[in-house]
C-alpha cells in the first residue's frame, strides 16, 4: 500500500524557462550589483573570474566529498576576500545579501510543471503524505520558491541537500524522508528525473519509483548500478493513476 510519495524538485516539480547558461550569468551580475551598492569598484569581469574560481573550488570538494556546501559559505568567501578591512558582521550580512540576489534570478527562472499542482492535490486527496528532496545548495531559496508558486502546503517535510549534510543517492538522504513522513521504503513512490541520483537512491530503500522523462533518451542496460525505474512518464498528471495501480484501485 502506497501511503507517501516524495519528489525531486528541479526538471520535476518545476521547469526553467532558460538554461543554465543563459540563467546564471544574469544571477552572478544580480550579486555584483549588490556588492557594488554595498562599494565594491571592482569591474565585472575581474569580478566575475573571482567568484567563478572561488565557485569551481568548491565544486571540487563537493565532487570528492559527495556532498552540496551551502552557496552562502562560498560567498562568505568571496565578500571576505573583496572586502577584507569591514567588519565580520559587515561582511556575513552582505554575503548573505549577495547569495539571496543571485538566487532570487534563479527562483524566477524556474515555473511549476504543468500537471504539478493537480497532481499534488489528488496525492492529498488520496491521503498521502509528501515531501520533496532536493539537491540544491540554498534550503532557504528553496523553501521560499515552493512558497511563492503556492506550493509549499503540499508538503510534510521539504529537504535538501545542503540542509541534510549529503545528496542524492546517498542512501541517508532517503532514509531521513522516510522518517520524516514515517513510512516504510515499499510503501513510498520517489518521483524525479534523474536516473542515478533518483532512481537509484529510492530503489536502494526499496520504494517504487517514478521517472520523469519527457523527452526520449539514451540510456545504458539495467545493472545493478543503474536500475530500471518501475515507471517512466513524461508530466507529473500520469503520478495519480500510477499511485492507484500500485494500490490495487
Amino acid at each position: 500500500m502506497i501511503k507517501a510519495a516524495i519528489f525531486d524538485y528541479g526538471e520535476t516539480i518545476v521547469l526553467p524557462k532558460e538554461r543554465d547558461r543563459e540563467v546564471l550569468p544574469k544571477a552572478t551580475k544580480a550579486s555584483y550589483r549588490l556588492l557594488a551598492q554595498r562599494g565594491l569598484k571592482m569591474p565585472y569581469e575581474r569580478f566575475s573570474t573571482l567568484d567563478q574560481s572561488i565557485f569551481r573550488r568548491y565544486a571540487e570538494m563537493e565532487a570528492k566529498e559527495d556532498r552540496d556546501i551551502p552557496d552562502i559559505v562560498k560567498y562568505r568567501e568571496v565578500v571576505n576576500r573583496l572586502f577584507p578591512h569591514r567588519s565580520q558582521a559587515w561582511r556575513r550580512g552582505v554575503a548573505a545579501e549577495a547569495n539571496s540576489a543571485f538566487w532570487n534570478v534563479v527562483n524566477t527562472n524556474f515555473a511549476p510543471e504543468k500537471g504539478a499542482r493537480w497532481c499534488m492535490g489528488e496525492l492529498k486527496s488520496m491521503g498521502l503524505r509528501m515531501a520533496v528532496l532536493s539537491n540544491h545548495h540554498n534550503h532557504q531559496a528553496l523553501i521560499s520558491h515552493l512558497k511563492l508558486i503556492g506550493m509549499s502546503g503540499y508538503f510534510v517535510r521539504i529537504f535538501s541537500s545542503d540542509q541534510l549534510g549529503v545528496r542524492k543517492p546517498n542512501p541517508n538522504a532517503f532514509k531521513r524522508c522516510l522518517s520524516a513522513l514515517r513510512t516504510k521504503g515499499e510503501e513510498t513512490v520517489f518521483v524525479g528525473d534523474s536516473l542515478r541520483k533518483d532512481v537509484v537512491g529510492a530503489k536502494a530503500l526499496g520504494m517504487k519509483t517514478i521517472l520523469v522523462e519527457r523527452e526520449p533518451r539514451e540510456r545504458p542496460d539495467p545493472s545493478p548500478e543503474l536500475p530500471a525505474p518501475d515507471f517512466t512518464i513524461d508530466g507529473l498528471a500520469e503520478v495519480p493513476r500510477i499511485v492507484k495501480i500500485l494500490n490495487g484501485s
